[in-house]
C-alpha cells in the first residue's frame, strides 16, 4: 500500500519541485539621438458647443482626455482627434492637433 505524493512534490523526497533558470541580461536600446516624447499638459479649449481638452502623447499625435456640452448641447461624436456638439439642426466640431508637442484646436460650424 504506497502513498501518493502530492501535487508539485517528489515522491523520494516530498519537497516542493524547483526549476532555476539562468536569467539573460537585457540590451538596452540604441541612442537614436532624438529625446523621448513625452505627454504634454492637458489643455481646454472651448467654443460655444463645449469645451475639449486635450494632450499630446507625442509630437504629432493627440488624445482627447474629456469633452463637455455647453448649456443645451450635447455630445454628438467623439474620435481620436475631434469632438461635434449638437445643439437642434446646429453643429459645432473642434479638431484637436499636436505640432512640436502642443495641442491646438480648430473650431468650425457643420
Amino acid at each position: 500500500m504506497g502513498l501518493t505524493p502530492a501535487a508539485g512534490l517528489t515522491p523520494a523526497t516530498s519537497r516542493p519541485i524547483v526549476t532555476a533558470t539562468k536569467a539573460t541580461p537585457r540590451k538596452s536600446a540604441p541612442q537614436t539621438g532624438e529625446p523621448t516624447p513625452t505627454l504634454s499638459s492637458p489643455k481646454t479649449f472651448t467654443s460655444v458647443g463645449g469645451t475639449v481638452e486635450a494632450q499630446c502623447v507625442s509630437a504629432t499625435q493627440v488624445e482627447i482626455v474629456s469633452q463637455t456640452p455647453a448649456k443645451s448641447y450635447k455630445v454628438e461624436d467623439v474620435s481620436a482627434a475631434a469632438v461635434v456638439f449638437k445643439h437642434g439642426n446646429s453643429r459645432v466640431r473642434m479638431a484637436v492637433t499636436c505640432s512640436g508637442g502642443e495641442p491646438s484646436v480648430a473650431t468650425s460650424p457643420q
